[in-house]
């Protein structure tokens, strides 16, 4: 019998603002909040690759310990523009203010 453990992560979503416009035969999908920008064939595609992207940035930050300074911001601000959302893992939301 293999004995594996399996790790569950809890998420927690964060608003983000994210524009996209099409930009010849693709779109692309800017994060303002992050400075993150991606493409895609479709509008849905280009939103998709940008949520990836976005993962990929905050992961980074979380691995040099700078979760708190990138999304601090963003969590802070009080706004009611349209907003998409990512997910994190919980564990990074304890060390950021809210």
């Amino acid at each position: 019998m293999i004995n594996r453990k399996l790790e569950v992560k809890k998420m927690v979503s964060i608003p983000i603002q994210i524009i996209t416009e099409k930009s010849g035969k693709h779109y692309v999908a800017f994060c303002i909040d992050l400075d993150v920008v991606s493409q895609g064939k479709t509008e849905e595609e280009a939103k998709k690759n940008l949520r990836t992207a976005v993962a990929q940035h905050l992961s980074t930050a979380h691995e040099l310990g700078i979760e708190k300074e990138i999304l601090g911001p963003i969590i802070a601000r009080n706004t009611k523009p349209k907003l998409s959302e990512i997910e994190i893992p919980r564990s990074w939301e304890s060390p950021i203010p809210c």
